[in-house]
This record gives structure tokens, C-alpha cells and sequence, in this order.
């Protein structure tokens, strides 16, 4: 009997566990957990708020909920068995509201001690897919340019002066994964607006928390992957000069894993002559719920670029012919053909429910070609680095504070050979040079809550940069030589404070450092100069504000 009846009790208390299911909130567009959420069971309209993970974990199977957050688009769901992960659209109507990476604190934007800029998917899609340039020219601060189809320039607050070509003193992340190279470029053209699905920008020197560069930080996400069995999306556009862009992007996904393969090519003859682009880009990407903990995120980019340089013109011959190349581009076969191999691993992991952490590991390896009117160079670099950084949410006596710290590195071994151009084509040897670069940087911040609507940013980092140049040839003067050399460690402090003094407004205040070492092109110009006495950039950034 005694027998029975514990075998009854085991048999009901097994049924009440395997009925009980976890649900993880995360916003759509970062994966990032959302904290607060609420979900109303719509049968007996109990109310369960999520943890510090996104979590609930005390819901029956087929039970019916509905997900409200502010900032986010209200969603109903039916609770599977076992662990159902649900994804809320942000309302970009209530931007103070979002969560957004920020400085690696995942606050809400009104939280933020500092100018910040999101260009969502809502407002990509109000422009063609050739280029960002018109979506991130809408937002204040912020200019993209395009000399001619596939050559941009980033200015942030007006920092273009060290750019009269290329994306230089911006840091740039694609997916968690650093992007920007250990040169110090960033090879914007190599991404396709099908690998964009929202952006997220600190204007002005982030240093603290994200390393070199005083013009800001652009934190890019491709659009996320929702859970379903299979999906297929396809496009075309076509337009005046010759341009077209197709797209295919594969889609399939679980409770488990999702998964999706993005195609796209696009070209057009351009306005002016010589101005003709090719460019195609194939992306896989996996996401794999490992367990409740831990989540891991694949990423491959594959690009194959060309485009070609019509180059800048005098004022009589734009006068003449607005649409001519500069003489002697097109004779010269002037132009970039660049593929790029990028290969990464994410890893979100909970340690505890205070302590996270996001590991990010990369490699990328590419070629390219780049004839010009007064030489041909040919380029060749593979990199390899990470990232890591953890999350701790602790106190200071009876003020809550969160803690952001960790590393990262990025090392670069880049080969360079100037060639004499001859009808387009590479002649004879005139440099060649083999640069190594070690990039690293460790960082600290805190936020501490003062109270209830004051809010107290600080964080430093610690920044080593070396550059090991070795000159293979030097055909003219019959040398060859080496120079290594290591920068000042350079230390990058920021403070800030932000005032809640409602709901929906904010005031905030910091004082940030920042520094931009020379990039590969100073030290090693085109002409084959070398310039090992550069020093870097150094700058400070005072800002106040309302949100």
C-alpha cells in the first residue's frame, strides 16, 4: 500500500515537472535577453515577470501568454514543452525604451551617459538596398560618403580628416565579432545590405570600453533569424545605370538551432565613366542553444569585390564633363579587386545569475589588387583574433552596480608589393613589404545606481599597439631593412552620469578620452615612404545632453 501510494505521488509530481517549460524573452534584432518582461497567462491571468536571463521557467505546456515590454511590440504564444524561445520587435516610437549594447552595459537607451544613434531596419528599408549611406545619413552626426559605387568614407562628428579615402578612425563590429582590421581599416564595401539589419552607433571617442578610434563605434547585427521550420526569401532591383541586385536568403530554424544562408550580388555601370561595380557576398550563419546557459553563434562571410576609380576631378573638367573619369584612370586600369574570407565564433555563456560572459573568436584571410594611375599594388592579409567580455551584476553596499571587463586582441600579418602600372598592368618591382601588427587592449567599467534616477559611468582601458616592419626590397636604393616599433601605452579613462527626470526623459553628462594610432597606409604610404615617427591621435570629448 505504502508502495502505491508513493508511486502515485512520483507519477503526479513527474507529470507537474514535465509540464512545467522554460520561456526566454530576447529582442529580435540583438538576441540580447530581455530583462522585466512580463507574461499574463490568458487563462487564469497569473502574471510572471522574467529574470536577469529573459527567463521564466514555471509555465504549463499549451498554456497561453501574452508578452508585453516597453519599447517593444505586445506578441501572444502558446508554450510548448521544454524550452520556447520568443523574440520581440522593437517600437522604435519609444526609443528611450530599448535595450541596446551601448557601452557592453545592455541598458536602455535613455540609461545611456553618452550620444547615441540607431539606425534600425525600419528605417534601412525606407531607402534602396545598394548602400547605408542614405539610412545613416538620416541620423545626426553621422555621415556616410561614397566617392564612387563601392568607395566609402565614415565621418562621425566631423572626424575625416585622416580619411581622404577609406573607413579609418571608426571601430567597427559586425555580430559581436571585431571587424574592423588590425590595420586600423575598415572594409565597409566588403559587407552586402543583406548582412545589415540594424546599426548601432556611439558618437565620439568609446576608447574605455571598445579601443582605438575617436570618431566612434558602430555596433552592427545582421537581422535575426526567426524560429521557424523553413523559409525562403528572394529579390531583384533594377535601376538606371545598369544597375541590378539579386538576393536569396534560406531560412530554417527550431527551439534548438536556427540556421540561414544569404546570397547577393549586385552591380551597375555607375554615373560617371569608369565607375563600373561588381561585388558578390555569401553569408552562412548558425545559432545553436547549446543548454539554457549557453549559446553558441557561427558566422561566415565570403566577399569577391571590383570596382573601379574614376578618381577626382579639377573644376574645368567638371565643367567640361561632369560624368568623365580623371585622365589617365581608365588607361591605367585604375580600380580595387578585393576577396575576403571571415570566419567567427560567438559564445554567450551564463556562469551564475550574476555573471555572463560573451566570447567572440575570428579569422579572416584576403587578397587584393589595386591598380593606379601612378603604380599597381598588390595586397595580401590574414588576421586572427577575440574578444572577451564579462558581465557581473553586483553592489556597492546597498547601491546596485554592473561590471563590464575583459579583453581584447586582434594580430595582423599584411604583405605589400608596389609594382610600375603599364597599360593596367603590373610591372616592375618596386617595394615590397611585410608589416606585422599586434593590437590589445584590456578594459574596466562599472555602472553604479545612485538612486532611483542617477545613474554613474566609469571605465578606463589599457591600449598596446606594435608594428614589425621589415622591408623586403627596395628595388631602387637595393636594400632591405627593419624597423620595429612599439607605441605608448596609452590609458583611456571616461566618466559619466545620466539623470532620469522621467519616465520617457533623461539628462546626461561625460568626459571621454580617446586615441587613433596611424593605420597601415601612414606608416607605409603608396609612394613606399615609410613613417615610423607617426604618433597617434589623441583626443578628449566633454558632452551634455537631453534624451
Amino acid at each position: 500500500m505504502k508502495l502505491t501510494f508513493f508511486s502515485i505521488i512520483a507519477f503526479l509530481i513527474s507529470n507537474i515537472l514535465v509540464g512545467q517549460n522554460t520561456l526566454i524573452v530576447h529582442d529580435l534584432e540583438t538576441n540580447l535577453p530581455l530583462v522585466g518582461a512580463n507574461i499574463l497567462d490568458l487563462e487564469n491571468q497569473n502574471l510572471h515577470i522574467t529574470d536577469d536571463t529573459g527567463k521564466v521557467s514555471d509555465l504549463q505546456i499549451d498554456t497561453q501568454v501574452q508578452i508585453t515590454y516597453i519599447g517593444y511590440e505586445d506578441l501572444e504564444y502558446r508554450v510548448e514543452e521544454g524550452i520556447n524561445r520568443v523574440y520581440l520587435e522593437p517600437n522604435y516610437e519609444m526609443l528611450n525604451s530599448l535595450t541596446v549594447v551601448g557601452y557592453e552595459n545592455d541598458r536602455k537607451l535613455g540609461d545611456l551617459s553618452g550620444s547615441y544613434a540607431i539606425n534600425p531596419r525600419l528605417n534601412i528599408d525606407r531607402f534602396n538596398d545598394e548602400s547605408l549611406v542614405r539610412s545613416m545619413n538620416t541620423l545626426p552626426g553621422i555621415r556616410f560618403e561614397e566617392r564612387s559605387p563601392g568607395s566609402y568614407r565614415i565621418s562621425i562628428r566631423g572626424n575625416l580628416l585622416r580619411a581622404p579615402f577609406g573607413v579609418r578612425n571608426v571601430k567597427v563590429y559586425w555580430n559581436d565579432i571585431p571587424y574592423t582590421d588590425p590595420t586600423g581599416n575598415t572594409p565597409m564595401n566588403l559587407m552586402d545590405m543583406n548582412n545589415i539589419g540594424k546599426v548601432e552607433t556611439i558618437k565620439g571617442p568609446a576608447g574605455s570600453i571598445y579601443g582605438a578610434g575617436i570618431g566612434g563605434v558602430l555596433n552592427i547585427y545582421s537581422e535575426a533569424i526567426r524560429v521557424k521550420p523553413i523559409g525562403v526569401d528572394m529579390g531583384y532591383t533594377a535601376g538606371s545605370y545598369g544597375f541590378q541586385k539579386a538576393t536569396v536568403n534560406l531560412n530554417t530554424g527550431n527551439q534548438n538551432s536556427t540556421f540561414s544562408v544569404r546570397f547577393a550580388k549586385q552591380q551597375g555601370d555607375g554615373y560617371r565613366d569608369h565607375t563600373n561595380f561588381d561585388r558578390e557576398v555569401i553569408n552562412l550563419s548558425g545559432r545553436f542553444f547549446v543548454s539554457e546557459k549557453r549559446t553558441l553563434t557561427a558566422q561566415m562571410l565570403y566577399s569577391n569585390l571590383f570596382y573601379q576609380l574614376p578618381g577626382g576631378l579639377t573644376e574645368e573638367q567638371y565643367d567640361e564633363n561632369p560624368r568623365q573619369a580623371r585622365p589617365g584612370a581608365a588607361a591605367k586600369n585604375s580600380s580595387i579587386d578585393h576577396q575576403n574570407f571571415m570566419v567567427g565564433l560567438v559564445q554567450n555563456y551564463e556562469w551564475k545569475d550574476k555573471v555572463k560572459n560573451t566570447t567572440a573568436v575570428f579569422y579572416t584571410n584576403g587578397i587584393k589588387e589595386n591598380p593606379f594611375i601612378n603604380n599597381y599594388e598588390l595586397e595580401k592579409l590574414s588576421s586572427f583574433g577575440g574578444r572577451s567580455v564579462f558581465k557581473i551584476n553586483s553592489r556597492i553596499g546597498q547601491l546596485p552596480m554592473a561590471i563590464a571587463t575583459g579583453a581584447e586582441i586582434n594580430y595582423g600579418d599584411f604583405h605589400a608589393a608596389n609594382h610600375g602600372n603599364v597599360g593596367g598592368y603590373a610591372d616592375t618591382l618596386r617595394y615590397e613589404d611585410a608589416l606585422k601588427s599586434l593590437q590589445t587592449f584590456a578594459f574596466l567599467q562599472a555602472d553604479i545606481n545612485l538612486s532611483d534616477k542617477w545613474i554613474l559611468n566609469t571605465g578606463a582601458s589599457l591600449n598596446y599597439l606594435r608594428y614589425d616592419i621589415d622591408r623586403l626590397r627596395d628595388v631602387e636604393l637595393d636594400t632591405a631593412y627593419q624597423i620595429d616599433r612599439t607605441f605608448t601605452t596609452e590609458f583611456i579613462p571616461r566618466i559619466g552620469i545620466v539623470g532620469k527626470l522621467t519616465a520617457s526623459l533623461s539628462v546626461h553628462g561625460s568626459i571621454s578620452t580617446g586615441f587613433s594610432p596611424p593605420t597601415t597606409e601612414e606608416v607605409r604610404t603608396s609612394d613606399g615612404a615609410i613613417n615610423d615617427d607617426l604618433e597617434a591621435e589623441k583626443g578628449i570629448n566633454y558632452e551634455v545632453g537631453i534624451r
